[in-house]
């Protein structure tokens, strides 16, 4: 298949992306290339980055990394609604502007739907995660300091009849 293929239009402080591209921000803990697999992973989806000013950049971006499963009803409306989709906020300041260390902060938001391979009569389940983190990386002297934090709330439902709309705060279970 196809690992990359992708069209940017923009400036030296805006662009936006749209396409198969690569997500790698930081280490690579959170949102990698995963370049270690024999495929490396690729996103389908849109990005746009803003560069406010130099030493600064937020990226925006939705993507799409999985299909509904071969498990799933046809019939479902909409299909759309049983893909796995993920969006996120990551903001990048260089140390230069952040004085102490290189600052990232970021915010995604997951969807994935699952299907029970074992029992095709179980509904559908629905699972949301937030994700709010952030990654310090600086020089103190003659030591380097490299931090990340991760905090990740959630939620899951299952998803019944055959509007995938219907995964509502009352059906959901935390």
């Amino acid at each position: 298949g196809l690992h990359q293929a992708w069209f940017r239009y923009g400036s030296r402080r805006w662009d936006i992306q749209a396409g198969r591209f690569l997500l790698s921000y930081g280490d690579e803990r959170v949102l990698a290339q995963a370049n270690w697999n024999q495929t490396a992973r690729a996103w389908d989806g849109v990005r746009g980055r803003l560069r406010p000013l130099d030493g600064a950049q937020l990226d925006l971006f939705v993507t799409k990394y999985g299909e509904a499963s071969a498990t799933s009803d046809p019939r479902a409306r909409p299909a759309w609604a049983q893909d796995d989709y993920l969006a996120g906020a990551y903001l990048t300041l260089d140390r230069d502007l952040a004085r102490l260390a290189d600052v990232e902060l970021f915010a995604l938001w997951d969807q994935r739907t699952t299907f029970d391979d074992e029992d095709a009569a179980a509904p559908p389940v629905r699972r949301r995660l937030s994700t709010l983190g952030a990654r310090l990386d600086g020089a103190f002297g003659p030591a380097t300091l490299v931090t990340e934090g991760v905090g990740q709330l959630g939620r899951r439902c299952e998803l019944r009849g055959l509007d995938a709309r219907q995964c509502r705060d009352g059906t959901s279970q935390d």
